[in-house]
């Protein structure tokens, strides 16, 4: 009889630990300190963009183009942002994607 009031104990324990541990997500946002760039704050770069989960401005790059983990070529593409100016989307015409074998 004793045992059976020691498991509960035990066992709310456990959970109470488990709980206390975990670890919860937290939304949180990134701040990039422009003067670790520039001492000057006239000179002040604006890196907001880079704190949305961007990591390059849009415009036009040399980039790998892989098909189905096959590399087909390296072309120079233009990216522009989205609506949301989070993420950037590459521009590929229909004479790209004929070329790389993709059907209309």
């Amino acid at each position: 009889m004793h045992q059976v009031l020691i498991m509960p104990r035990f066992a709310r324990l456990t959970i109470a630990l488990g709980l206390a541990t975990a670890v919860f997500p937290v939304d949180a946002e990134y701040y990039f300190n422009p003067r670790f760039l520039s001492n000057d704050l006239a000179e002040s770069v604006d890196l907001s963009a880079f704190t949305k989960g961007r990591e390059a401005p849009p415009g036009t790059y040399r980039v790998d183009i892989y098909l189905n983990d096959e590399f087909m070529t390296s072309r120079d593409i233009t990216f522009i942002a989205d609506d949301n100016n989070a993420e950037l989307i590459p521009c590929l015409s229909t004479d790209l994607l004929v070329s790389l074998g993709i059907k209309k």
